[in-house]
């Protein structure tokens, strides 16, 4: 039976798989993108902590804020681009438990296409996993388990809809139809939820996730619309968003989706969830004036994609700790 590579060895595999990704990008004409550490806000999302930094001046104390993701600042430079671009870049998230897949610190190759919508990311990422798995299985730094599932043949393409009802026996089929998650929750005795987007959260967490990716990589599309901040809502559906995230046996490998690009309805949002945080005790950032400027530049049509680099490695790497795959 094969197991996962050495440390080492993993290493060396880690350097290939982001040579890799970067040869991708710059093939298909992406520039690549090295955006600051230290941000003056960040983006209002009720799912992510951020960490705030103590910076000392001459003008005294001020806070800045590690980027849970890159992209704010990979959006204010597509706007100054005018250019598809990409960052193999870094995360910060505060507040999570770190456990054998995650660390509150990791790498999220992410990247952006203008005038683009959700669907040509889908492609992107299968694209982008199949010359993964192409790079590693005709390298000969160490002999790699098969991946779990075929990454050069079909992916599943799924709709959040269609896997609620398939998986959890609940449909919505409308707006309407979320407040009646609340109750699903408390009868299938799955706890105490005071918000539809809470009762969601537990439903795909309990009865959707574990069957996602299990014969193939899956696409779980159209997110109800809000929980993800900064996605675009459908034009035909809007309550729903042009939103996916990639599965494999159960394990979340990537989130993405087409882009807010009003600057007005960005804000709103951000000062709607802001407002709902603090109800609820927190004390969330303020976001970066220059992000509201970047989105006003920006055509009505961009999207964006990113991946877990950790993630990956250990799904390709037969790895079930990410200890294995990274320093």
């Amino acid at each position: 039976m094969s197991t996962p590579p050495p440390l080492p060895q993993a290493l060396r595999l880690r350097a290939l798989v982001l040579r890799t990704m970067r040869e991708f990008f710059h093939q298909r004409g992406f520039v690549e993108v090295d955006a600051p550490l230290l941000l003056p806000g960040a983006p209002v999302e009720s799912f992510v902590e951020v960490f705030p930094v103590t910076l000392h001046t001459q003008d005294g104390i001020q806070t800045r804020y590690l980027p849970p993701s890159p992209e704010a600042a990979l959006k204010r430079a597509l706007a100054v681009l005018q250019a598809d671009c990409f960052e193999l870049g870094h995360a910060f998230r505060d507040g999570e438990e770190e456990g054998h897949q995650h660390r509150a610190h990791f790498i999220m190759p992410e990247w952006y296409r203008l005038n683009a919508d959700y669907r040509q990311i889908m492609q992107d990422t299968i694209e982008l996993y199949r010359a993964i798995a192409t790079a590693l299985a005709t390298q000969d730094i160490f002999p790699l388990p098969s991946p779990p599932v075929d990454f050069l043949g079909d992916w599943e393409i799924i709709t959040v809809p269609q896997a609620m009802a398939r998986y959890a026996g609940v449909e919505i089929e409308g707006e309407h139809h979320l407040p009646r998650l609340v109750q699903a929750v408390r009868d299938r005795g799955l706890g105490t939820v005071a918000s539809w987007q809470d009762a969601f959260c537990v439903l795909l967490a309990m009865e959707v996730e574990p069957h996602l990716g299990a014969d193939k990589p899956t696409l779980l599309t159209d997110y109800p619309a809000g929980l993800a901040m900064q996605a675009r809502p459908k034009d035909s559906e809007p309550w729903l968003a042009e939103q996916f995230e990639v599965w494999v046996r159960g394990v979340e490998l990537g989130n993405s989706y087409s882009e807010i690009t009003d600057a007005k309805l960005q804000r709103q949002r951000f000062a709607d969830e802001s407002a709902r945080l603090r109800a609820m005790g927190r004390n969330p950032p303020e976001p970066d004036p220059a992000y509201f400027e970047a989105l006003e530049r920006l055509p009505v049509r961009c999207a964006g994609g990113s991946i877990g680099l950790d993630r990956t490695l250990m799904c390709f790497f037969g790895a079930d700790h990410i200890d294995q795959v990274r320093l």
